[in-house]
């Protein structure tokens, strides 16, 4: 059974195919617009984002068009980077510590 207590604002994802809604609504964010019915490749890294009025997370960007800084994972370094960069884009308040392992 799924719980619907839980909205997603925000998700990156590095695999996966996805198609923006061709809708544009008063409340998509003017940076979105251009995305409207935008078929975004399973090889095509992209951060979903929560727009009001849509079903959570229905909208996303390629990284590569957006302002986040890490646009692909390509070196096991990258993935650390990932969740500090997430942490600032959200305001996350706690320090995250990661601790790599010793290779």
């Amino acid at each position: 059974m799924e719980c619907n207590s839980f909205i997603g604002l925000l998700r990156i994802d590095f695999k996966g195919g996805h198609k923006n809604p061709t809708m544009i609504s008063d409340k998509l964010p003017k940076f979105l617009v251009p995305f409207a019915g935008k078929w975004i490749k399973p090889t095509e890294p992209h951060m979903h984002i929560y727009v009001e009025g849509y079903k959570a997370l229905v909208w996303a960007i390629p990284l590569i068009e957006s302002d986040f800084p890490i646009k692909d994972l390509k070196h096991p370094s990258d993935l650390s980077d990932l969740i500090l960069n997430f942490g600032k884009k959200i305001n996350l308040i706690s320090k995250i510590n990661i601790q790599s392992a010793i290779i």
